[in-house]
């Protein structure tokens, strides 16, 4: 009986022990997980790979422990493979393995089997990856691929603002263009940063519309920017429709701007002018001065400069009462928009001057 006791507690231990070793290996499609993981490792084309690929998805986060284990010894374009963000995200995102992969990864110049969704989704070890990136803006090869990273990971990839700022000098104007973009997409994180952004875009070392994107998403008040969108109106006419965007962003502060913009309103290109209307109609009450030439415009050839015009004089307010026949005859117009824009002026204009 002692016997039959001790060996029925040997037994107990060899399972609790040795069970886990010696229960069957996951299958997929009749085949085990470690046939798929070494079809994944010697798969020479793209059809095998992705049969692979597929295979090791169905496992789900079981496959994740035996991949971390293969990614520490396995080959670079074991790696290259690896670090698809299918598998990355889908396996089991929250694993540090994630880490390792792209510890390894980071040692090649190519980045692009990368993205920033993937790193996101790794949640904190994302954070991490980051000096990486950052110090990857420094080679020629992976810099495009580390930008556009830094940029989707947002206020994440804070740690990368100087090495990112530095890049505003690039001599390569695409490189200048992506910095700025990906400062913006850190946001206030980089407000830092801010001063060289606007330097870059007050020199034209980036576009307008690049620098001042940036600079609104890194929390910039923009209606600093003012005398600098002022200027480019007057000298600069390929960037009137830019800065009409901006001035009306920048709203009732834009004032200062009133009189360069009623100067330019018969600007040759249409979109410009519908712009500078609307700039003109998000200032407000300010913008009187320009009453008419927005009546003039109620005639413009383009229908969205009518609408545009029409609602400026309304949010002008009473002082727009000059054009209250013109908008008269906007109501009749054939466009529905200009119809309907015109209606609404005289509704707010005659509501102001009732108060």
């Amino acid at each position: 009986m002692l016997l039959l006791a001790a060996l029925a507690v040997a037994a107990i231990l060899l399972a609790a022990l040795f069970g886990p070793s010696l229960a069957p290996e996951p299958q997929y499609n009749g085949r085990p997980l470690s046939g798929w993981l070494h079809e994944f490792d010697t798969a020479t084309n793209s059809p095998a790979i992705q049969r692979a690929q597929e295979a090791l998805l169905a496992f789900g986060p079981a496959a994740a422990p035996p991949l971390a284990k293969r990614l520490d010894a396995g080959p670079p374009p074991f790696l290259l493979r690896l670090a698809n963000s299918r598998l990355v995200a889908k396996l089991d995102p929250k694993m540090a393995f994630g880490r390792w992969v792209y510890t390894r990864a980071a040692k090649a110049d190519d980045l692009r089997f990368w993205s920033s969704q993937t790193l996101r989704k790794l949640g904190p070890n994302a954070r991490s990856a980051v000096p990486k990136l950052a110090r990857a803006l420094g080679r020629d090869r992976a810099r495009g691929a580390a930008l556009e990273i830094l940029s989707g990971l947002g206020p994440q990839a804070s740690p990368a603002v100087s090495a990112v700022a530095r890049l505003l000098g690039a001599s390569d104007g695409f490189v200048r263009e992506r910095a700025a973009f990906c400062l913006g997409q850190i946001g206030t994180a980089a407000s830092k940063a801010i001063p060289a952004v606007l330097s870059a875009t007050t020199e034209h070392r980036v576009p307008l519309a690049t620098g001042m994107e940036a600079l609104a998403g890194m929390g910039y008040q923009l209606r600093e920017a003012l005398p600098f969108l002022i200027a480019q109106c007057q000298t600069n006419k390929p960037a009137r429709y830019e800065v009409a965007r901006w001035v009306r962003r920048i709203g009732p502060d834009g004032a200062p701007a009133v009189p360069v913009l009623i100067e330019v309103l018969g600007d040759d290109l249409p979109q410009a002018r519908a712009r500078i209307c609307a700039a003109l109609g998000a200032i407000g009450p300010e913008s009187s001065a320009a009453v008419p030439m927005l009546t003039k415009a109620l005639n413009d050839e383009w229908w969205y400069v009518r609408r545009n015009a029409a609602t400026a004089l309304g949010k002008i307010g009473s002082a727009s009462r000059p054009a209250i026949a013109a908008l008269t005859v906007a109501q009749q117009d054939l466009n529905e928009e200009v119809r309907d824009a015109g209606t609404e002026a005289i509704r707010l204009i005659r509501s102001e001057l009732t108060q």
